[in-house]
């Protein structure tokens, strides 16, 4: 229960059931005094029936009058079962396949069902939605934390491809900045003594020797930590204000780790960013499995009923401005992956020749890291100077605390979600985002958006079919905008345009043009779709040639479009529908050329010679 008279929402997230974990949504406020607070909540969603009385019509509808319909409370898990319940013995046939199957994903097939609106948006669109509904939008003052690990890669280089099997370099240095109270805690391990392995015997006197040269510098930061954190307010103050450092010394590798994850616990910040997320909690997750400890134990905050830690990579996308990781953990805290986040939020804008931190601090900053000591690298660098390595390491963290500072990513990330009513693993998809947003309006005009038709599961197109215990997780749903695929607008080379546009230094152009404008039909709102009879809801009937008949013969085809089967965006093959062509053909007026195209008509040629035939033989 929220515990709060004008509570502001951070995060929540949609529990299935599954042994000890009942279903639910976890939820994660501010109350009246900005102190984060859990709760648990029913799962339930509000979905449309149409009114049987109104059910006089047989094709999917984009969208419904509210009066037409019955608002049904029901739990998210439901849905089907109810959609099922109405719909009858179709629907019931649905649900039995579905179980002797053992494949949930034939239950999306029921969305086809011309009578049910609005079931299957995301689960924390229904939470959001609600939540909107009682309490005011206001934007919270959120709280951020910064992190940044490094590795002592000396001995043993990561694959960053592969940090599962490869996460064997031990963590020895990290630190976190958190901006509310503008305190940095570096985290820092004792050195190593060097295990021989393979090593000759020269190699290991010159890796050992590497070693006291790290000691000794690590017994004068034991001895005098304050002239460490002199040093840093000495550099850093003028550039990024006084900021409260700490510095913590650990013998254990994974003391250091649990440490990180108990101070941001502790403090509970909104969100932590690191830069590259897929490398640093990636790589503590699986350092943690390495050192022979479960990472949710650690990294989850106790108070959470459920708890679950699991980093999910984003292998399907390969351009970087599409890649979501995810970093799902119980926590007070979202982690999000800043350099992620500041590509996408700009991935409209001109492309950054590179993202990498430094890059992006000369850009926003003008400042930059910390510099390797002379005929030093990444991996020796540690050695050769092990205090400036560590200030090289806050410094990293520092320009994280700069970057957001300045260009406030974090507010676009969190407006983004809540005041489109998005679950946040979705605010940069834009077919989610977008309809979410229309529904809020459609709503307000009193309509409700029909079930995407678009992402049904079809069994016939996927023979190797994977089998699901229960309810699918949340690993196996599929994203819609790469399992969907629909006939978008006919694009032409825009080089190909003529010039006739606005005169430029004597000459038309070809792609400038006054009093144009570009009309999204399928975004309009229904009332004006209807009015210019654009809408599904105003069709009578619709036109509709069979493939099979012009494949087989039996009809025939001499238009210019001969295909009758393609590819669509995944790789499946799908019916071209060519109806769309032959009636434009046919509205051209152009009845000869329609009759000649579709109806077996001989060519114009052939008929002018046989009427001249004709006319010869009159006379």
């Amino acid at each position: 229960m929220v515990k709060a008279k004008n509570p502001k929402l951070i995060s929540v997230h949609y529990l299935r059931r599954r042994h000890e974990q009942k279903e639910c949504f976890e939820v994660v406020y501010l109350d009246d005094n900005d102190v984060p607070q859990l709760t648990y909540e029913e799962p339930m969603a509000t979905i449309y029936i149409v009114k049987p009385e109104f059910r006089d019509f047989t094709y999917n509808k984009p969208e419904e009058r509210m009066e037409r319909m019955d608002a049904v409370r029901v739990k998210i898990s439901d849905i089907p079962k109810t959609i099922a319940k109405a719909a009858g013995p179709w629907g019931e046939s649905i649900l039995r396949q579905a179980r002797e199957q053992n494949n949930p994903r034939i239950l999306t097939q029921l969305y086809r069902w011309p009578y049910c609106f609005k079931c299957d948006f995301q689960p924390e669109y229904y939470f959001l939605h609600d939540w909107y509904q009682k309490h005011e939008y206001t934007m919270p003052k959120l709280t951020v934390a910064f992190l940044d690990i490094e590795t002592d890669i000396l001995d043993y280089m990561p694959d960053n491809d592969n940090l599962d099997t490869t996460s064997y370099a031990p963590v020895h240095a990290a630190t976190v900045i958190l901006a509310a109270t503008k305190e940095a805690y570096t985290f820092v391990l004792e050195p190593r003594v060097p295990e021989r392995g393979v090593m000759t015997e020269e190699q290991y006197r010159e890796r050992y020797a590497l070693y006291e040269r790290q000691r000794k510098d690590h017994e004068k930061l034991k001895a005098n930590p304050d002239a460490f954190l002199k040093d840093l307010h000495d550099r850093f103050d003028t550039t990024y204000g006084v900021i409260s450092y700490h510095i913590r010394l650990y013998q254990k590798e994974i003391d250091l780790i649990a440490d990180i994850f108990r101070l941001i616990n502790t403090r509970k910040p909104n969100f932590c960013m690191s830069w590259n997320m897929r490398f640093d909690i990636q790589y503590l997750y699986y350092r943690i499995l390495q050192l022979g400890y479960d990472p949710e134990s650690i990294m989850c905050h106790p108070d959470f009923k459920y708890p679950r830690c699991r980093f999910l990579l984003d292998r399907r996308n390969m351009e970087f401005t599409k890649q979501l990781d995810v970093f799902d953990c119980s926590s007070y805290t979202m982690y999000l992956c800043q350099m992620r986040l500041y590509a996408t939020v700009r991935k409209s804008q001109h492309k950054a020749k590179s993202y990498k931190l430094n890059a992006i601090a000369d850009k926003e900053l003008r400042d930059h890291k910390v510099e390797y000591p002379e005929n030093t690298n990444i991996r020796t660098f540690p050695y050769v100077d092990w205090i400036l390595y560590l200030v090289y390491n806050t410094k990293d963290v520092l320009l994280q605390y700069g970057i957001e500072s300045k260009v406030r990513d974090i507010i676009t990330y969190y407006a983004r979600s809540h005041r489109n009513e998005t679950p946040y693993n979705k605010i940069f998809k834009e077919t989610h985002l977008l309809r979410n947003v229309r529904e809020a309006y459609f709503e307000k005009d009193g309509w409700v958006q029909s079930n995407n038709l678009n992402i049904i599961y079809d069994p016939s197109k996927d023979p190797d079919t994977r089998l699901f215990k229960g309810l699918p997780d949340e690993d196996d749903e599929e994203d819609e905008e790469d399992s969907s695929s629909f006939k978008g607008a006919i694009n032409a080379e825009p080089t190909m345009n003529d010039n006739v546009g606005v005169e430029i230094l004597g000459r038309k152009s070809n792609n400038l043009f006054m009093n144009a404008m570009d009309y999204d039909m399928g975004a309009f709102y229904p009332s004006l779709k209807i009015a210019c009879n654009m809408d599904p809801i105003t069709l009578q009937w619709k036109a509709s040639f069979i493939n099979d008949e012009f494949t087989s013969g039996q009809m025939v085809n001499r238009s210019l479009n001969q295909t009758y089967m393609e590819k669509d965006k995944n790789g499946k093959w799908r019916r071209l529908d060519i109806t769309g062509e032959a009636v434009n053909t046919y509205l051209t007026g152009n009845l000869l050329v329609f009759a000649f195209s579709y109806l077996n008509m001989p060519p114009l040629s052939h008929i002018l010679e046989r009427v001249q035939t004709v006319i010869r033989n009159d006379t």
